[in-house]
């Protein structure tokens, strides 16, 4: 693990109702490689249902000799796409927050190492805000129209950690060697800032609505100063 200095940085991270009955196990893992295709960290995803829909996932984060290091937790009592979001590093704990109030407000907090306080900002809810976990739901929540009508779409990502709001735009494409596959590039709307920001690549395969892999700036972790690009593949049982 010592090529990955655990911080917390940009965050991906997410349903319409219908949609909270996607084929999403109760647990399913990752395994998250460097761009040399070196193990970096594994992640266990719980998901808990309530009535048919996603209520909450619980995501624990292990280094390379299995030792825990980190959670995330998103509840989705108030939004479909935007959760509250609770993330906690051990090695100092650091903690970033995201807090949804019924009045389309979001609150995100991040309360750094060895600091009383927590850093705050507010922004207004957009029908494309999302956040952690449900980046997910809001893709699939969109995959077939963004098929169908061959157009972008919009999506505004909050990163806690940071303070901050990325706007976006997702495309998605059906993957040449297997109509099942789907593609969804998300780039920044910010021609400017993309240059030093490459794009998200998410596959999910669209027939049973499960991801398959997610590569791109860390979702949760950081190097140094530094944004680490990573490939996390998804898997149904522990590999």
């Amino acid at each position: 693990m010592s090529v990955l200095r655990l911080r917390i940085g940009i965050v991906m991270a997410f349903l319409a109702a219908p949609l909270f009955l996607w084929s999403v196990p109760k647990e399913f893992y990752g395994n998250a490689y460097d761009a040399k295709g070196k193990l970096l960290f594994t992640e266990k995803h719980e998901v808990v249902f309530h009535k048919g829909h996603v209520d909450k996932i619980r995501t624990t984060y292990y280094n390379t000799t299995d030792k825990l290091v980190g959670f995330l937790e998103s509840y989705f009592q108030f939004s479909d796409f935007l959760p509250n979001m609770f993330f906690k590093r051990y090695s100092d704990n650091f903690i970033a927050r995201c807090i949804v109030d019924p009045d389309q407000r979001v609150v995100l907090m991040r309360k750094e190492p060895h600091q009383d306080y927590y850093f705050e900002k507010m922004l207004k809810k957009t029908p494309d805000s999302v956040a952690g976990h449900g980046l997910y739901f809001y893709i699939l929540n969109n995959l077939e129209d963004m098929l169908q009508k061959d157009v972008g779409y919009p999506v505004e990502i909050l990163l806690p950690a940071r303070l901050a709001a990325y706007s976006c735009v997702m495309r998605a494409t059906v993957d040449p060697d297997d109509a099942d596959i789907v593609n969804v590039a998300i780039k920044l709307k910010n021609e400017a800032k993309a240059l030093f920001v490459k794009r998200i690549l998410v596959k999910v395969n669209r027939k049973t609505q499960e991801l398959i892999s997610y590569e791109g700036p860390n979702t949760l972790f950081y190097c140094e100063k530094l944004l680490c690009y990573i490939k996390i593949n998804y898997y149904r049982e522990k590999e």
